[in-house]
């Protein structure tokens, strides 16, 4: 597929087909009209000698290139780039389409110094007809270097024509910049007195991009952001009875304190030691607020006068999470939902008594994900399932403890519900705002659609008029933004506000080029889908990278006869995108198929087949057993579900050949399960017989297969830890085995690292550790480490340029 490179009209379009698209500037260096799709403007004959012309007969993209008919044997010709700015020392490649009719086409690179003069050149040749070449010239900077150019030349002897299309320059090494931005509100709680009309929120970012916190007066919809040194994001928070506001983060497990009115948080450290996310906090009394989370399912309590200390014994000592948390006031109880596999825990503060109260109707759900306790009653929403318990939980005289189902609603989305107004409680369901009636024990929407909220309260707004008595207010994110909702129960005046609060880079989980030779991004937490288009995300003019918003965070891209397919977690959804086709957020990409009902989680693994995409998965939360799944993408239809194919193993890798599929496990299964596995497994599924034969390694207590591919001798090529092997599929026996990465090592086996593809110019090219990019000589399959200093994830330009991640970056290297 030709790449369409009318920049102008890509301008706009990109403007059209987004939903909500955000300029991400890229580091590109961009000759003028590179595309010629304006005529010779930015470009110089250099000898004037005639011959270059604007021309529709050829073309490799768009309408037009330029054409070099040479016709003599004693002159020269040659169209030259504007100047560009280049530095000493630093290798600089220059590219062209060409598309030769007679005689022989000459690229070069040419390198000024400040007094415009020409220092060093070097060029590249091909006489190939009647195709479209792509010719590339590398060279190193040379001493005095201030500008290099790019000239498409025929030398004096040549006599012939020449079409050019589509001139690039790149440096060796070029950070792309961040490809996926978000301002996803997390963590959201409300103030109380004289500040209950304000709304805190943390708001997540990339590594190296600390979380803020906003601070949201919902009368003016305005907001001031204040600096969470240290924490990626936060997914917890509450107002204790004192008005200060606490907020617990991610990845360092720190508390955080702000007091309304000042112009900084405090970071209060880790309150118990080895929690790295602090998923629950809620208020208590006397200013204490109770909080929990991962790992081994710790609890503590944060008191301003004494500190922290953690609730012990452990809560739950088969358990990973506390995932959320609630505070009954009146009895002085706290109640924690305990993860991966789903308990409700009734801990009484004053005697230390603890018991699962969870229904055991519900034992088999993952989660208690978010709790409050209001209105005398406790809502609980359990995962996977979305739905909200009503519990009555009653004490009788003699400390017997019962709990009544008040109420199940189902398919709740909003992370809270609010306190009482009205004798009513108000959350999210389908996108719509409802309200339970806690006499009636019923609800029914309002009729406002209010989207996922992160946290819901009560205010009295400033606009009495419109909004009478205490109104609904709530936030939540809206396209990858913070989105303020509210709504008045009396009138029923609503809004909704996307506030303009900056967007922060988001770390990026996965990496493709699409059947249209652009590159792809996906966005951690928020999600997101980044789009770069070769050469053209050019800081200079300010032509920028695309974001496609409404789509999860993926973790996996696979393309197949013109389209994309991406798997995207939770419940391990499988999406379809065409890329030739405007996108437009639940319609392109359109959801296939989720794996939620398989208790499979996160897609890290797709190849495709003929018209049969695969898709290896890890299993949900609490659970063993991953799958390798096969759609059939001409036929539709539900997809084939092949559970506990390696049995309690997850599947990492997977390619196809010959109508085989190759997969590779790992013993880490979902989180919160325990691995019974020791050794990660080859397996080889035959698409006609339905059978699979499962080998083992030939290195013992490798515990995973995360990357395969068909490698440059058509055999199955893949990375175990930090081998490197090759598997015959002739022989069905390992050719090869070596360690190459002695640094590489998963105790607790691994569901991705490495990354492998076979490149344009017949070399492999990969991946590893979150560190390395490398090279592999086919021949000799000796290891080049191309850089040391952070890389993940691997795809190729159309120039067979390859393309690698690190935090939120994307990065280029040339070659």
């Amino acid at each position: 597929m030709k790449r369409k490179k009318w920049i102008s009209l890509w301008l706009a379009l990109a403007l059209m087909l987004c939903s909500f698209p955000a300029a991400v500037f890229a580091s590109d260096m961009v000759f003028e009209n590179a595309d010629f799709e304006n005529g010779l403007t930015g470009w110089t004959d250099r000898f004037g000698s005639g011959g270059i012309m604007s021309s529709a007969e050829y073309r490799y993209s768009g309408t037009r290139s330029v054409k070099i008919a040479d016709t003599s044997t004693t002159s020269q010709y040659g169209l030259e780039s504007n100047k560009q700015p280049a530095t000493a020392g630093t290798t600089y490649l220059v590219y062209a389409k060409a598309y030769i009719l007679s005689g022989s086409a000459n690229l070069y690179i040419r390198f000024w110094d400040s007094a415009d003069q020409v220092i060093d050149s070097k060029f590249t040749s091909s006489s190939t007809p009647n195709q479209w070449l792509t010719m590339k010239t590398v060279m190193k900077a040379p001493a005095n270097t201030a500008y290099v150019t790019a000239l498409l030349y025929s030398n004096k002897t040549n006599t012939g024509t020449v079409y050019w299309d589509d001139a690039a320059i790149t440096k060796q090494f070029t950070n792309l910049g961040a490809q996926v931005m978000a301002a996803v509100p997390s963590g959201g709680t409300f103030g109380i007195g004289p500040n209950q009309h304000m709304l805190y929120s943390a708001i997540s970012g990339g590594t190296g991009y600390d979380a803020r916190m906003a601070a949201i007066d919902t009368d003016t919809e305005t907001f001031e952001l204040i600096g969470m040194g240290g924490a990626a994001g936060a997914w917890s928070a509450a107002t204790a009875t004192s008005g200060d506001v606490f907020f617990g983060s991610y990845n360092n497990g720190a508390l955080f304190r702000y007091t309304p009115g000042g112009t900084s948080v405090t970071n209060l450290g880790t309150p118990v030691a080895g929690l790295s996310n602090i998923f629950a906090l809620t208020s208590g009394q006397g200013g204490q607020v109770y909080g929990g989370g991962f790992a081994d399912a710790k609890a503590f309590v944060y008191d301003p006068t004494t500190g922290s200390s953690e609730i012990t014994p452990p809560i739950e000592t088969a358990e990973d999470y506390v995932r959320s948390i609630a505070y009954d006031a009146a009895r002085n109880v706290t109640y924690l939902g305990i993860g991966a596999h789903a308990k409700l825990i009734r801990y009484d503060n004053s005697t230390g008594a603890r018991e699962n109260i969870l229904p055991t109707a519900y034992s088999s759900e993952e989660f208690v994900y978010s709790m409050d306790y209001v209105g005398g009653k406790l809502f609980a929403r359990l995962s996977p399932s979305s739905k909200l318990l009503v519990l009555d939980v009653q004490q009788n005289a003699s400390g017997a403890v019962t709990v009544t189902e008040d109420a199940v609603i189902e398919g709740v989305g909003s992370l809270s519900v609010s306190p009482v107004l009205g004798g009513k409680v108000y959350f999210t369901k389908a996108g719509e705002l409802y309200a339970y009636d806690l006499a009636a024990k019923t609800n029914v929407s309002t009729g406002f659609s209010a989207g996922t909220l992160t946290r819901i309260g009560l205010v009295q707004l400033a606009d009495q008029t419109n909004y009478p008595g205490m109104s609904v207010v709530g936030v939540g994110q809206y396209q990858g933004n913070t989105r303020l909702i509210k709504y008045n129960p009396q009138t029923g005046s609503n809004k909704k506000t996307i506030l303009s609060v900056p967007e922060l880079p988001q770390n990026l989980t996965v990496i493709g080029t699409g059947p249209d030779g652009n590159v792809y991004s996906a966005g951690f937490l928020g999600g997101g889908l980044g789009m770069y288009k070769p050469f053209l995300g050019d800081a200079n003019d300010e032509a920028p990278d695309t974001i496609y918003r409404g789509i999860g965070q993926a973790e996996s891209i696979q393309n197949l006869n013109g389209n994309m397919y991406i798997g995207v977690y939770p419940s391990s959804k499988v999406y379809r995108y065409d890329p030739s086709q405007p996108y437009s957020s639940g319609v392109n990409p359109v959801q296939l198929f989720s794996l939620d009902n398989d208790h499979q989680d996160r897609p890290v693994a797709m190849a495709a087949g003929g018209q049969y995409l695969f898709v290896g998965t890890v299993p949900g939360y609490g659970h063993l057993g991953g799958a390798l799944t096969i759609y059939d993408t001409a036929g539709g239809g539900a997809p084939v579900v092949l559970r506990n194919i390696v049995p309690d193993q997850s599947v990492t890798a997977l390619t196809y050949k010959n109508g085989k599929v190759y997969g590779g496990s790992s013993v880490r299964p979902g989180n919160g399960a325990v691995a019974t596995q020791t050794e990660a497994k080859l397996f080889v599924y035959d698409t006609a017989s339905a059978t699979t034969a499962t080998v083992s390694l030939p290195v013992s207590n490798l515990t995973a297969i995360t990357k395969l591919i068909v490698g440059p001798d058509g055999n199955v090529w893949g990375m175990a830890e930090g081998y490197l092997f090759i598997y015959s599929v002739t022989t069905d026996s390992f050719t090869y085995f070596e360690q190459k990465f002695t640094d590489v090592s998963y105790p607790a086996g691994a569901w991705e690292d490495a990354s492998l593809l076979l490149a344009k110019d017949g070399n492999v090219y990969g991946t590893i550790r979150n560190k390395y990019l490398f090279r592999i000589d086919p021949a000799t399959k000796a290891i080049t480490r191309l850089v040391t200093n952070g890389a993940n994830g691997i795809a190729e330009d159309d120039y067979g340029n390859i393309y690698y991640y690190y935090t939120s970056q994307l990065k280029r290297y040339a070659f």
